[in-house]
């Protein structure tokens, strides 16, 4: 069978000469039909052509021209032995022995080095408080012998500018609140002066000054922040001290374990609870149910930290959610924890 034979079964030509291969002189009825054949033949092949409908000549994109230049595309010609077969959207033909093809192949751009243009953004650096001198403090959420006292860094300039904690949109402070289970609906920023009374909860934070980010305040500022927030709380003594962000755990543990009293001291500080607690010395008359404050940390909740996500942060404070329990019984085994004297920590009036 010819490859016109094979061509013409695929489109569903019927071959109408019958028997007659080669027409004979005079026969003018088997040239007709011969005709007919090859007029039918051409009619439907050139359906499959593509016809310009404007009459311009066609020619081909210069954007395929250029990834072929690229990528370097190669023609290859592959010999097909005679067991294989192409298969095309109608059927299998089966080729003649030694009938060749060209098919293109791409070269793989596996090898090629991606170029990342997001850019880094850049840290702010130290702010001169007079930048952000026509912001106020914070006022804090506080109370006595409260569950959790939760600390912050210092206010946003968002959380700053509305007058409320974690106010920024992008914050996942209070949706974690609600998620793990310390209040039992979502509250809003605006309502952050309720926690106390609602919920036994504190808000506070290690820096009163006003900042767009952490960054612009001074290491001097922060640890100068340590005596004054541990005098906070061991005047209002929390079961337990949480600190939003690792950056306020390591300024508060490098005051708590000096190098030379304590070996964990060097490690860096780790989420969860930290190995230190204010102990109170219960010499006062009516003596107070809280003996200790324990200390924990969680990554920060702004949106910006992506290290951890929303869901991450929410399982971390319903760790401490879950142990709440025992450390206001007294079954918490704190033990291993290295005690700091409250007494050694100047109380504020």
């Amino acid at each position: 069978m010819s490859i016109d034979e094979q061509i013409m079964g695929i489109l569903g030509i019927e071959d109408t000469t019958g028997s007659v291969d080669t027409p004979t002189p005079g026969d003018e009825a088997s040239l007709s039909v011969a005709a007919s054949s090859v007029s039918t033949f051409q009619s439907v092949v050139s359906g499959f052509a593509f016809a310009s409908t404007d009459g311009k000549t066609l020619r081909r994109s210069s954007r395929l021209i250029k990834r072929a230049t690229n990528c370097k595309v190669e023609n290859t010609a592959v010999e097909l032995s005679e067991e294989k077969t192409t298969k095309s959207s109608a059927s299998a033909v089966e080729l003649e022995p030694g009938t060749s093809i060209k098919i293109r192949k791409r070269k793989s751009l596996t090898g090629l080095t991606r170029i990342n243009s997001t850019k880094k953004k850049q840290k702010r650096g130290y702010a001169d408080p007079e930048k952000y001198a026509h912001l106020n403090g914070l006022r804090d959420v506080l109370g006595m012998e409260l569950d959790v006292l939760f600390c912050g860094i210092n206010p946003g300039e968002y959380s700053a500018t509305v007058g409320h904690h974690f106010a920024n949109p992008t914050n996942h402070f209070w949706r974690c609140l609600h998620a793990s289970g310390f209040t039992d609906e979502l509250i809003s920023p605006s309502e952050d002066y309720t926690l106390a009374d609602r919920f036994s909860l504190g808000l506070t934070n290690l820096v009163d000054r006003p900042t767009a980010g952490q960054d612009e305040l001074s290491n001097g500022e922060q640890t100068a922040g340590v005596p004054s927030l541990l005098s906070k709380v061991a005047r209002h003594r929390p079961y337990v001290m949480c600190f939003i962000g690792l950056g306020i755990a390591k300024m508060v543990k490098t005051y708590c374990l000096p190098r030379r009293n304590s070996s964990v001291s060097q490690a860096s500080p780790s989420i969860g609870f930290q190995p230190y607690k204010l102990v109170y010395d219960n010499d006062q008359k009516d003596v107070p149910r809280v003996k200790q404050t324990l200390f924990y940390a969680v990554p920060s909740t702004s949106g910006r930290v992506v290290q951890f996500q929303r869901d991450d942060k929410t399982k971390i404070l319903k760790d401490l959610r879950d142990k709440l329990a025992d450390i206001k019984s007294g079954s918490f085994d704190s033990s291993a924890f290295h005690p700091v004297s409250a007494s050694l920590i100047q109380v504020s009036a």
